[in-house]
């Protein structure tokens, strides 16, 4: 299911184009599946538009994806604090902190690439509200910040919200 074989894979949008044109080949056409087109065995849709009309979500890509949106918290979370910690806080060594926040910083912004999904803007929308919830609990991990009421229900409705996004059969 992990499987992405070179000789078949073309991006979404050069399929289209080559389908559209005749130059997709009947071995090409038929050895292109939504499980070989993205490495994490989901996708679909037309990359142009952000549409995931040939995707269907199975329990490996529930998880995945899940394992995803909080592998990005964390490295945008923690990125961000670290340069926070350095800046702000001026802990030493404060160019350590920064630079160290930065590189995971940048990492994180390869995680959502491999988001099964083929919508940039619900990937990022979708991230939006568990960027939320998440930026809540390192507060009261890290921080010691005391949540209240408005906190967790705010987080509950972002996160109904984030279901209701995501999961919404299209």
């Amino acid at each position: 299911m992990l499987e992405l074989r070179e000789s078949s894979y073309l991006p979404p949008i050069e399929q289209q184009q080559q389908q559209q044109t005749g130059t997709l080949d009947a071995q090409q056409a038929t050895s292109i599946s939504a499980s070989e087109t993205y490495p994490l065995g989901g996708g679909g849709g037309d990359a142009s538009n952000g549409s995931d009309d040939v995707f269907q979500w199975t329990p490996a890509t529930i998880c995945i994806s899940i394992a995803l949106f909080l592998l990005a918290g964390l490295f945008e979370i923690g990125g961000g604090y670290l340069v926070w910690i350095g800046i702000r806080e001026k802990r030493q060594p404060v160019a350590l902190y920064i630079v160290l926040g930065s590189m995971v910083l940048i990492a994180y912004g390869f995680v959502p690439t491999l988001q099964p999904s083929s919508s940039f803007g619900r990937v990022f929308a979708v991230y939006g509200g568990v960027f939320i919830v998440l930026s809540y609990l390192w507060a009261f991990i890290f921080d010691g910040m005391v949540l209240d009421k408005g906190d967790y229900i705010g987080s509950a409705i972002v996160l109904v919200g984030v279901g209701v996004a995501w999961f919404w059969p299209r």
